[in-house]
């Protein structure tokens, strides 16, 4: 990284005359720099000239320029005293020119953020929260409490009877449980195959046995060298001005050098590789035959408990209707023994009409049913389509 002093120029409001950054007042009417007339940068900052001559670095290396707070004039930082009322630094204005923005290149003043994307990012922001307004709203709409009606009433009601007596049972003795009674033996039946070993067979094949080694001869790559490639180097130079008509121009540069990669040759190997001949083998295979085998089959009878019949009543007004206990009819005709068990079950459902779309509601029982009856007015919440009543404290 090398730097650089090159020499800045300003132009004279008065004249328009363009000087050198050395001179702090116009070489052509003598107006003094305002400080107004900012330093500019050389248009091509790489054919600009390097300043070498020892009084002008010494004017580049004083430091930024500085007004005097006397009589206003513009003053080199290598001078301890105003030029113009000999007035000494420390009576110099704390107000000083504006520092040029280092990416000013001396033809374009740099730009302002466009309003078109400043509008854009407004607009992006302004949809944003109205679709997050909008989410918000749509959900507290769906779940608020909804002044409804019952117009629909369902309900089933079901009975099931279950018989313990002794039934019908078959099957080989394995199965056969131990409360069984009136066992009867029907003869035999299959029971299954049974696999039996019936002699040898023999097979013949062949197997691959060692032979000893030979010579191979192969390539193999190995590492002879290195290709190489030259990288150029990239140079960039950045100017910073130093408030004081010169600037400060600093050359970074990156790559050179080479890059390579392993270069490969071939050379000739030899090897032992083993051998390998097929020789004939041959073994005793077991063959087998299956020959049925039979067991004796039993009937039995077992005391247990089973469905026997099942009743059902099902409407759509009140009140709700179960089987009656003569439809039921438990214990009639039974065998001695023999008992009946019956279980209850229901379903209860009410619908809502809100402005014409029906929503149902599952309840608990006859009594919660009965307690929402035909034309009388609700009020319900639906969150994600399940119904719920909402409750006195709620309203």
């Amino acid at each position: 990284m090398t730097k650089r002093k090159i020499e800045m120029t300003w132009r004279c409001s008065a004249c328009d005359t363009v000087n050198k950054g050395r001179h702090k007042v116009c070489q052509s009417c003598g107006d003094p720099k305002g400080a107004d007339e900012r330093f500019e940068m050389p248009q091509d900052t790489a054919q600009a000239a390097t300043v070498t001559d020892a009084a002008l670095l010494k004017l580049a290396h004083a430091g930024a320029d500085w007004r005097c707070g006397r009589c206003d004039a513009h003053n080199s930082g290598a001078r301890a005293s105003c030029s113009q009322c000999s007035a000494a630094r420390e009576a110099d204005s704390p107000s000083r020119p504006p520092r040029p923005d280092p990416s000013f290149d001396g033809e374009t003043e740099p730009q302002a953020s466009s309003p078109s994307a400043a509008f854009g990012v407004a607009a992006f922001v302004t949809f944003a929260l109205l679709m997050f307004g909008g989410w918000l709203l749509k959900g507290w709409l769906d779940e608020r409490p909804r002044d409804v009606v019952v117009a629909e009433l369902f309900w089933s009601t079901t009975v099931r009877v279950e018989r313990y007596a002794a039934y019908p049972h078959e099957g080989f003795a394995e199965s056969r449980p131990e409360a069984a009674i009136d066992v009867v033996n029907k003869g035999p039946r299959h029971h299954h195959d049974e696999k039996i070993l019936d002699g040898y067979d023999t097979e013949h094949y062949t197997e691959t046995v060692p032979d000893g080694t030979r010579t191979e001869t192969y390539q193999e790559q190995v590492v002879c060298g290195q290709d190489c490639v030259d990288i150029p180097q990239s140079c960039s130079e950045t100017c910073t001005p130093d408030d004081n008509g010169f600037a400060t121009c600093t050359e970074t540069c990156s790559g050179g050098g080479q890059s390579c990669t392993p270069q490969y040759c071939s050379e000739t190997r030899t090897r032992e590789v083993p051998k390998t001949r097929e020789e004939p083998r041959t073994r005793q295979v077991p063959r087998y035959r299956y020959e049925p085998r039979a067991a004796d089959w039993f009937a039995w009878r077992l005391w247990s408990w089973a469905p026997n019949r099942t009743l059902e009543e099902r409407g759509d007004t009140l009140p709700v209707r179960w089987p009656d206990d003569a439809a039921i009819a438990l214990g009639v005709g039974l065998a001695e023994g023999e008992d009946e068990r019956s279980a209850r079950e229901g379903t209860f459902r009410v619908a809502f009409d809100d402005d014409g779309e029906r929503l149902w509601l599952s309840l608990p029982d006859e009594a919660a049913l009965a307690a929402h009856p035909l034309g009388a007015p609700r009020k319900i919440r639906v969150v994600d389509g399940v119904v719920t009543l909402v409750s006195e404290d709620e309203k």
